[in-house]
């Protein structure tokens, strides 16, 4: 999907809010490290053309939330990191079912950012048990049983309900 300036722009704010640099705790990620464009191309790319409508809709709500939150008069890449954060949290825990489902798609969007960084992965050890110890076993699937050939009876049609 081809994003405006703007668009590409408020994707990177966004996404970044949800985990932001500047936190003290939990994991996080360093300035820049994460690519949260490209990952949120890649998602709009391979999605089908109702959830594309989704995932930019989603995008254009929470780049104008400031705006209808009666916050400021300006897009969410115009605010700091962690006043972004503060108004993605409030959009995670609002009332309103549209507001929380689609920040919750970019809040996915943003999961496959973080874990799409091989260095935040590493400090996470998410691929601690991804490689295969030689002492581990082979397990082999059972072979699949091939279907009996059954034949079902030749039922013919009549313009005669019930002569055959």
């Amino acid at each position: 999907m081809k994003l405006l300036a703007l668009e590409r722009k408020n994707v990177h704010a966004i996404l970044e809010a949800f985990a932001p640099h500047t936190a003290t705790e939990g994991l996080v990620p360093q300035k820049d490290e994460v690519d949260y464009v490209e990952a949120y191309e890649i998602i709009a790319d391979s999605s089908t053309d109702r959830a594309r409508i989704g995932v930019r809709a989603a995008l254009w709500m929470a780049m104008l939330a400031p705006m209808w939150m009666g916050i400021a008069l300006c897009t969410m890449a115009s605010l700091p990191i962690m006043d972004r954060a503060r108004i993605i949290d409030r959009m995670l825990a609002s009332n309103t079912f549209i507001v929380r489902e689609l920040t919750l798609l970019l809040k996915i969007g943003a999961a496959f950012a973080l874990m799409g960084s091989r260095s935040v992965r590493a400090r996470s050890n998410y691929d601690r048990n991804a490689v295969k110890r030689p002492s581990d076993p082979i397990v082999l699937r059972a072979p699949v049983r091939e279907r009996p050939q059954v034949s079902l009876p030749l039922v013919a049609r009549t313009s005669s309900p019930g002569v055959v």
